[in-house]
């Protein structure tokens, strides 16, 4: 059972009573609570680099102030002995919560003494572990998060020339899309539960076209269905008129995002441009 790499430590803390209904006494006033278990396969060593957020509340509940620790690397001195052992017992994604004395919690060496209130001498410290990385897996890590910033990097280049391009500013920026109307009709406009067909041409930012109902069959579907279409387009189909025409340009957040598209054709972070005509709205899905 996953509960059982907790043994050690529980076997110590379990002859110890606690004032706090539901924790353990773990060192002098210092009682702790296990409030979820992570990953066991990712445990936390002496070698680990760890990233931690933590919380501290006064015992009322008032939240007193966060701090985020960020890949410490094989360094926990600024944590008292006792949250070390409790650190060094656990694993990535557990998440615990410890009450006692401010000054045996060792509030002061993690937060900033600012922050702390006067007069207030016990609180709850919330501790979860967020990252818990062998040095192997911080520099597969690091390359990954060094190729996503340069894509992202790449993506924004691209989608302000498109921006530009089109003459689109932030005017025409609607719910994470940018939306250019080319025509102009006095139709009806889409609501949801109603069946639309619509024809396009799509295009990642790039120029390179990936999509062309027009040389195949029509896209329907049903306003307000969930996972038919990306949420981009539908942030556009709802702007426009039966018959008219538009130009959406859409973000990889509102499109394929991080990964790209399922079959490969969209790289990850790619901007889609869409050149749509909502030719048809019906009270279904059909022609």
């Amino acid at each position: 059972m996953r509960i059982l790499r907790f043994l050690p430590l529980l076997l110590i803390i379990s002859c110890n009573s606690s004032d706090h209904p539901g924790f353990e006494r773990l060192d002098k006033s210092v009682h702790f609570r296990l409030d979820a278990l992570g990953d066991d396969d990712h445990q936390v060593s002496e070698a680990s680099v760890l990233s931690l957020d933590c919380r501290l509340d006064q015992t009322d509940g008032t939240i007193v102030a966060l701090k985020t620790f960020r890949r410490i690397s094989k360094d926990l001195t600024s944590f008292p002995e006792s949250i070390r052992n409790v650190l060094l017992a656990s694993s990535e994604g557990d998440s615990m919560t410890l009450v006692g004395l401010g000054s045996e919690l060792g509030v002061e060496q993690i937060f900033d003494p600012r922050v702390l209130p006067a007069n207030v001498n016990e609180f709850e410290l919330g501790i979860l572990i967020t990252e818990a990385l062998t040095d192997e897996e911080l520099r597969t890590l690091l390359a990954e998060e060094r190729m996503e910033r340069d894509l992202e990097l790449k993506e924004q280049a691209q989608l302000a020339f498109v921006l530009d391009s089109l003459q689109l500013t932030e005017d025409d920026l609607k719910n994470g899309m940018y939306f250019k109307r080319l025509t102009e009709t006095d139709g009806a406009k889409p609501k949801k539960g109603d069946g639309i067909k619509a024809n396009y041409r799509s295009y990642i930012s790039s120029g390179q076209l990936i999509d062309d109902t027009y040389a195949g069959h029509a896209l329907v579907y049903q306003v307000g269905k969930p996972d038919q279409v990306l949420p981009g387009f539908a942030t556009g189909i709802a702007q426009m008129r039966e018959g008219e025409e538009a130009i959406f340009v859409i973000p990889s957040a509102y499109a394929y995002g991080e990964k790209g598209s399922s079959s490969g054709i969209v790289p990850p972070y790619s901007s889609m441009i869409y050149v749509v005509k909502l030719d048809k709205i019906g009270p279904d899905n059909e022609d």
